[in-house]
């Protein structure tokens, strides 16, 4: 498989039918990542927790790669990430990146950007307004 249609398994296998059998396939047993989690060495062990927990927020997503580009051992990809939301109730729709370093057919490392603030808004756990009130130098605040 070459990188595209590797990146594809995973998010097909792993991200929409939650086939965590993947995970073992294509991470080595500690990897590097850097995203949500921050930046750190992550076991691969715990990535299903990780899978799990995002789908309980988002619902089954639905992955579209919308761009690519290659060179050597590295893949920069652009995602669209859709979702019916928790309980198929809330439609959900962000964007993200992803570059990732594969060693032979393992993702050896992974540095991921994702719109987690638009993602929040939809899901209502922020203002819809967030963005626009931050940058305003207003802050959030809760009761």
């Amino acid at each position: 498989m070459n990188k595209v249609d590797l990146i594809h398994r995973w998010f097909h296998e792993v991200w929409e039918n939650g086939n965590m059998a993947v995970i073992h396939e294509m991470l080595p047993e500690v990897f590097r990542i850097e995203g949500m989690t921050g930046d750190q060495e992550f076991h691969r062990d715990n990535f299903p927790d990780l899978v799990n927990t995002f789908r309980s927020l988002t619902g089954v997503p639905r992955v579209s790669i919308t761009k690519t580009v290659e060179t050597g051992d590295w893949i920069a990809t652009r995602l669209r990430v859709n979702a019916d939301g928790p309980e198929g109730t809330t439609p959900l729709a962000f964007n993200g990146q992803m570059m990732t370093r594969f060693d032979g057919t393992l993702m050896a490392e992974n540095y991921t950007t994702f719109d987690y603030l638009s993602l929040f808004e939809q899901l209502g756990q922020i203002p819809p307004d967030a963005l626009a009130i931050c940058m305003s130098g207003q802050k959030l605040t809760w009761n």
